[in-house]
């Protein structure tokens, strides 16, 4: 997460509480790395979000997903321009294709790109 100099999170909020959107940090992030180590190969092997109140949410706004839309638009953005940069990223794969098990949140949280409905 990253904090404001006041510790107030910058960026919207997603459904897990150590998890804010900020794309602008993920491309930080990755200039980072190419100047600190030395431009090295990078796999972006998990990136994605669980939307805020989806289990609230009527089963069309979660089919239809804006916010994992526009999570996944903006950090794909800051990669392709980490990469115009001359950032050595060779791979970039979502987390993850399907709702699945979350370490801390059981099958509460989604992250996937596509719905399962789990009480049916």
């Amino acid at each position: 997460m990253i904090n404001d100099i006041n510790g107030n999170p910058i960026g919207a909020a997603s459904a897990c509480d150590w998890l804010y959107v900020v794309p602008w940090g993920f491309g930080k992030l990755l200039n980072w790395v190419k100047v600190r180590y030395n431009n090295p190969p990078i796999v972006i092997t998990e990136n994605g979000v669980a939307a805020p109140n989806e289990d609230t949410l009527p089963l069309q706004d979660i089919v239809n997903d804006n916010f994992r839309i526009n999570y996944l638009s903006t950090y794909i953005d800051n990669v392709k321009k980490a990469v115009e940069q001359g950032q050595n990223i060779i791979g970039y794969f979502v987390w993850s294709l399907e709702d699945n098990f979350e370490w801390n949140s059981g099958y509460t949280k989604k992250f996937g790109m596509i719905y399962v409905n789990r009480t049916t």
